[in-house]
């Protein structure tokens, strides 16, 4: 895939059913997969940008339902601290940084 900057401006909307290679379209059923798999490559890369590595070093610990984890990289230390509760099953959990608590 182009970068970002080297895509060409699109006016109109495009045709949903495309390959991204421009080798045609389809709206066969059997090839949605494959559009499907195209448009969120597209989405991860152009939208949302590159997956970033995973960090130096990474630590949780949980106790009386909060939930505290510390990424490191490069010698720095990002905590994060979220309060989790169980209501009837689901699990809700709120995130606030630790500076806030």
């Amino acid at each position: 895939m182009p970068e970002f900057d080297q895509l060409p401006p699109v006016r109109p909307l495009p045709d949903p059913f495309a390959w991204s290679d421009g080798s045609g379209c389809s709206a066969e059923f059997k090839d949605l997969a494959r559009r499907r798999s195209e448009i969120k490559a597209e989405i991860e890369r152009y939208g949302f940008g590159t997956k970033p590595p995973r960090p130096e070093a990474i630590d949780a610990n949980y106790n009386n339902g909060t939930l505290t984890v510390k990424a490191t990289e490069y010698g720095e230390t990002l905590t994060l601290v979220s309060r989790i509760k169980s209501d009837r099953g689901a699990f809700y959990c709120l995130s606030r940084s630790a500076q806030s608590l």
